[in-house]
């Protein structure tokens, strides 16, 4: 009885040895890891903030909530556009995410024209730098923001405020 099951125990174990597996060529495949990668080696030093935006304000309609989830500090602090000293709130990045209202169509037809009229479903996108460290992208225009529950829908300009914090640059500020 014994050698009966050895003999069916012994085909069993060379039909799963690694040799009779044919081998697959590798395909790479591309994630949105390596894209965060990609950015943080060409578009995360402190004089590259425009590329940034660029691919930072492309999520905002590519689905990209994972770049904006990585370069959205834990806490934005909300203000006032009218008096940006003013003591704002804070909102965790988890309840804030979806509330970005720049898109990468917004920014690079913003930078196309230049100071020439934009189309009205366009939002005029401009950057002030703010010392080493620092950029507040101001906003005006466009169409109803389509964002979260809670966003304020009608708003007609807006500032986001970024830093170069760590390694890159993250969205710390909301104007309103």
């Amino acid at each position: 009885m014994q050698k009966l099951f050895v003999a069916p125990l012994a085909i069993l174990l060379a039909a799963l040895t690694p040799a009779s597996v044919p081998a697959r060529a590798a395909t790479p495949v591309f994630t949105p890891l390596d894209e965060i990668d990609r950015v943080r080696q060409a578009g995360c030093g402190v004089d590259d903030f425009e590329e940034f935006l660029a691919w930072y304000s492309s999520a905002t309609t590519g689905g990209g909530w994972l770049e904006q989830v990585v370069f959205t500090g834990y806490m934005v602090q909300v203000g006032k556009l009218a008096d940006p000293a003013a003591p704002g709130y804070g909102v965790e990045r988890q309840q804030y995410l979806g509330q970005f209202r720049i898109t990468s169509a917004d920014y690079r037809a913003s930078r196309d024209a230049g100071t020439a009229p934009l189309p009205t479903d366009y939002r005029r996108v401009t950057l002030t730098r703010l010392g080493d460290t620092q950029y507040r992208v101001d906003w005006q225009g466009g169409l109803p923001f389509a964002g979260v529950a809670g966003a304020d829908r009608d708003a007609t300009a807006g500032a986001y405020i970024f830093e170069h914090q760590k390694d890159c640059w993250y969205l710390t500020g909301d104007l309103r």
